[in-house]
């Protein structure tokens, strides 16, 4: 998550800076990423872009684990996407932000958050707070955790109604279609590359490739989405 700060704050200093200038400067956190360098420590101050960053991309990871983990929630996703001329759908036509859930998505969507996110007062009527998870990456190490205050019905809105988030699939045709459904995918390729973008880039530098084993792995450096080999939803 210390690098998720870092590129964010690169980004948004290099406005006014060239495209080979904003290039070098990941380059540059990427090269003391990987141990081959060196980064200058920076002062960052938790702000609203540190937490529109952990929202985001805590979204992609439990739409992510919906998917892979629950067959219903995958059928019902799958009915509204099969259709090869879409190429994008808004959240709030996956779900709304009512906390009584409607469709099996939902319900599914629901139980993760309930899993990774809870509440400091025990007559909230949440979950004690997880402890370190078998997946991997662990959401508590990567700094996926939502705030323990904040409650469902809080992070719906946000999402859904002030965010207004949408899920892109560039390379839905590829792989998903009305012959090979979600499932099969599944069956056949065994992971889904779950990505977020704030600032429409283009550049991706970190996301995570989710399993359907329950297990997966960060995003490799330098990930190109034209040539990806496996489905990839990103969060806008």
């Amino acid at each position: 998550m210390k690098f998720l700060k870092l590129f964010c704050l690169v980004l948004v200093l290099c406005v006014s800076c060239s495209e080979s200038e904003t290039i070098d400067a990941i380059e540059k956190m990427e090269k003391g990423r990987r141990g081959g360098g060196t980064i200058d420590p920076i002062e960052i101050s938790d702000d609203v872009v540190d937490e529109k960053v952990k929202l985001m991309y805590m979204t992609s990871f439990l739409i992510g684990k919906t998917l892979i983990e629950n067959k219903y929630a995958r059928d019902y996703f799958y009915e509204l996407i099969k259709d090869p001329k879409l190429t994008s759908i808004n959240l709030i036509d996956i779900m709304d932000s009512n906390v009584v859930d409607s469709n099996p998505f939902e319900v599914a969507f629901h139980e993760q958050f309930n899993a990774y996110n809870w509440h400091l007062d025990p007559m909230s009527g949440g979950p004690n707070p997880p402890v370190e998870s078998s997946t991997s990456p662990d959401p508590l190490k990567w700094g996926g955790i939502l705030d323990a205050q904040m409650y469902y019905h809080q992070y719906l809105i946000e999402i859904i109604e002030l965010n207004k988030w949408e899920l892109n699939f560039p390379n839905k045709n590829i792989y998903i279609d009305n012959i090979q459904n979600l499932s099969d995918y599944l069956i056949a390729n065994e992971k889904l590359i779950c990505l977020w973008n704030m600032y429409n880039t283009g550049l991706y530098t970190d996301g995570l490739i989710l399993n359907n084993n329950g297990r997966g792995s960060y995003l490799p450096p330098n990930f190109n989405v034209s040539t990806a080999s496996s489905l990839v939803m990103i969060l806008k």
